[in-house]
C-alpha cells in the first residue's frame, strides 16, 4: 500500500484532461498511474503525491495485488489513481476503467432507493417490515421496522439466510428493536426483497432505476454475473483459508462469486465512484436532488444509533455511517466481498471525498486509512493549509498491556511470547513467529503448530495463567490445565461449508467452557448456544444431526456446516 516526480504531477495538473501517466519503474515493482479527468481549480500536485504515497504504504503492508483509488471535490478536481496488478501472473497493471467490487458500500443505494420510495409516499419507513413484505419469515416482534433494518437496530442476525431451511422456522431477533446496534446483512437482504415488492423490479434493476440512472450513474453495475467478468481485475484471498490471515499474509487466486443482494452486489469504476462522492457532499448537507425532498434526505443521513464497529465515535444511519475525521462529520462506509475490499469517506463540510477499492478479500482490512487520509489531505488544499504527514501504517499492531502476555507457556512442547516493537512474537516449535490480536486475549500466529487453531489467552483476576491452542493447555511456567468437560468434547470438532463466504468452524472445548472461534458459547434454555460476547448477542449456534453421540452438523444463524471427521481438534 514509491515517491514520485513533483514535475510530472504539475504537468499533468495543467491540462484539461490528461491520459494516464505510468510510473518508471524497475523490474519486479509495482506499477502505477494517474488519470486526471478534471483539474478543478487548486493546485493537487503535491495532494495527488501525498495520498498515492499513504495507497502504496498500505498496500505494501498488507502485500495487497492491486488498488484503484478516486479523489474528488465539489469545485470540478478529479482524479484516479491505479495502482499494482490486475494479474499479478501476467504482470498487468490495474487500469482506471477497470470495475470493483464495492460490497457493502452498496447499502447506501438500498437505502436511498426506499427513501425515495418514502418521499414519494409509497413506503411508510416506520411501519412493520412484516406488513410491508407478507410472507416473509420475519420475528414475530412489530419493532421489526424498515427503518430499524436500514440502521442495523432491528436485532435480526448478521448473515441468517433470509428463507430458512425448515418453512415453519422463522428469524429472531437478539436484542428489542431500536436498543441497540448489530451489523446485519440478512436486514438488508430482506430490504431488496422489499424494494421489489414495492416496485415489482428486481432488486438490481430498482437499484438502476431509482439511484443510479437519476444520478447518472448509468455504467454501474447492480449485479455480479460471469457475463461482466471481463470488466475486473482478478482477484485474490487467502492462500490458507485453515487459519485467521494476517497482515501481508500470502494470497492466492479467488473463486468469482454472483450476487444480487442488496447488501452488497454493486461493482463500479473509480471515475463512477467519484461521481457518487460528489453526489453524497450535497446529500450530507441535506440536498436532496435529484432524488428526494431536502427534508427526505436530511432524514436519511440522520445518525439513529452509536456504531463503534465504524471507528470511535462512529454512528449509522441508513446505509451509511457518520464518522468524525478531525471536527467534521464525514459519510463514510466499507465493503468486504470474497476478494474485493473498499472504502468510501465523504466530507460534506470541505466537499471532499474519496473511494477505494482493491482486488483482494477476507482479510481484515479495508483501505479507510488511504480514504481517510485522502480527505485530510484534499481538505488541506481546499482550505489553504499545509498538506498532512503521512500515517504510519505498521504490520505490527498494537497491544495493549502486552506484558501481561510475556513468558513461557507449557511443557514439554513449550513455546515464548516475547516483545516484538509494540506488539507480540512467539518463539515456538517452528522457531520466531508473528502474533496478531484477533480479539479479547486471542491471537493469530504464523508458527504452523498453533495457526490452525490459534491462541486464546486465561486469565485468574487480572493474570494470564495460561493459553490454550484449540484442545490444548499451555499454562504459564508450567502449569496444569483442567480437563475439558465430555459433553462439550462431544460436540467440539472442525466444521465445514463449501460456501465461498463461510468456510472452516472450528469449535473447542477448552475445560468447561465451549468455544468457537475464540468466543464462549453458553448454552440457552431453547436448545441453542449462545455467544457470551453481547456484541455477537444476535447469533445462534445449534448442533444437529447427532451421530454415535456427536452432532455431524452445526448451525451458525442458520448456515450449516458439516463435521470434517479428520479435523484437527
Amino acid at each position: 500500500m514509491g515517491l514520485i516526480n513533483r514535475r510530472a504531477w504539475l504537468g499533468l495538473a495543467a491540462g484539461a484532461a490528461a491520459a494516464p501517466a505510468m510510473a518508471a519503474t524497475a523490474a519486479g515493482t509495482r506499477p502505477w498511474a494517474v488519470t486526471i479527468p478534471s483539474p478543478g481549480q487548486g493546485d493537487y500536485a503535491g495532494a495527488i503525491e501525498r495520498i498515492r504515497a499513504c495507497a502504496e504504504q498500505e498496500m505494501t503492508v498488507w502485500g495487497l495485488p492491486g488498488m484503484t483509488l478516486a479523489i474528488t471535490d465539489e469545485r470540478g478536481f478529479e482524479a484516479i489513481i491505479s495502482l499494482g496488478w490486475a494479474d499479478r501472473g501476467a504482470r498487468k497493471a490495474v487500469q482506471p476503467g477497470h470495475y470493483f467490487q464495492i460490497g457493502s458500500i452498496s447499502k447506501s443505494f438500498a437505502g436511498l432507493a426506499l427513501f425515495r420510495l418514502a418521499d414519494q409516499g409509497k413506503l411508510d419507513l416506520s411501519a412493520p417490515a412484516a406488513r410491508v413484505l407478507p410472507g416473509a419469515a420475519w420475528p414475530d416482534d412489530p419493532g421489526v421496522t424498515v427503518a430499524r433494518l436500514l440502521s442495523h437496530t432491528s436485532g435480526l442476525p448478521g448473515n441468517a439466510p433470509i428463507f430458512p431451511p425448515a418453512p415453519d422456522q422463522t428469524l429472531w431477533t437478539g436484542f428489542a428493536p431500536g436498543s441497540g446496534f448489530s451489523y446485519s446483512n440478512t436486514a438488508y437482504a430482506l430490504l431488496g426483497k422489499v424494494l421489489t415488492q414495492l416496485t415489482g423490479l428486481s432488486t438490481p434493476q430498482a437499484l438502476q432505476d431509482l439511484v443510479m440512472r437519476p444520478l447518472g450513474l448509468t455504467g454501474m453495475l447492480s449485479v455480479i454475473r460471469s457475463a461482466d467478468r471481463h470488466l475486473f481485475p482478478l482477484s485474490y484471498w487467502p492462500a490458507l483459508s485453515d487459519r485467521a490471515p494476517l497482515v501481508g499474509g500470502p494470497l492466492d487466486r479467488a473463486p468469482w462469486v454472483e450476487s444480487d443482494f442488496a447488501a452488497g452486489s454493486i461493482s463500479a469504476t473509480a471515475a463512477m465512484m467519484a461521481r457518487y462522492a460528489r453526489f453524497l457532499m450535497a446529500a450530507g448537507r441535506g440536498q436532496g436532488g435529484p432524488l428526494m425532498s431536502d427534508a427526505a434526505m436530511a432524514r436519511f443521513v440522520k445518525p439513529q444509533t452509536p456504531a463503534e464497529e465504524f471507528g470511535k465515535g462512529a454512528r449509522y444511519a441508513h446505509g451509511l455511517a457518520v464518522t468524525v475525521l478531525d471536527d467534521h462529520d464525514c459519510l463514510f462506509h466499507t465493503g468486504g466481498m470474497v476478494s474485493f475490499n473498499s472504502a468510501l469517506t465523504v466530507d460534506p463540510v470541505s466537499g471532499v471525498g474519496a473511494f477505494a477499492s482493491v482486488n483482494a478479500g477476507l482479510i481484515p482490512y479495508r483501505p479507510r486509512a488511504t480514504t481517510n487520509y485522502a480527505c485530510q489531505v484534499l481538505r488541506a488544499v481546499v482550505e489553504g493549509r499545509p498538506l498532512p504527514d503521512l500515517p504510519t501504517i505498521s504490520r505490527e499492531a498494537p497491544v495493549e498491556n502486552a506484558a501481561d502476555y510475556l513468558g513461557v507457556y507449557g511443557q514439554g512442547s513449550r513455546f515464548e511470547v516475547k516483545p516484538a516493537g509494540q506488539g507480540l512474537a512467539l518463539d515456538g516449535p517452528q522457531g520466531h513467529a508473528r502474533m496478531e490480536l484477533a480479539g479479547p486475549d486471542v491471537f493469530s500466529t504464523d508458527d504452523g503448530s498453533f495457526a490452525p487453531l490459534g491462541l486464546r489467552f486465561v486469565r485468574e483476576g487480572e493474570k494470564v495463567i495460561g493459553c490454550w491452542c484449540g484442545g490444548t493447555f499451555y499454562g504459564r511456567g508450567g502449569a496444569a490445565g483442567p480437563p475439558a468437560d465430555p459433553r462439550l468434547r462431544a460436540l467440539a470438532g472442525t466444521y465445514f461449508s463449501n460456501s465461498p463466504w463461510e468456510g472452516i468452524v472450528r469449535v473447542f472445548a477448552q475445560g468447561e467452557e465451549l468455544v468457537m472461534g475464540g468466543a464462549i458459547l453458553k448454552p440457552a434454555p431453547d436448545g441453542t448456544w449462545r455467544f457470551e460476547d453481547p456484541e455477537l448477542a444476535c447469533e445462534r449456534v445449534r448442533f444437529e444431526a447427532p451421530l454415535s453421540g456427536r452432532p455431524s452438523r452445526l448451525s451458525l444463524s442458520g448456515s450449516w456446516f458439516e463435521r470434517l471427521e479428520d479435523g484437527v481438534q
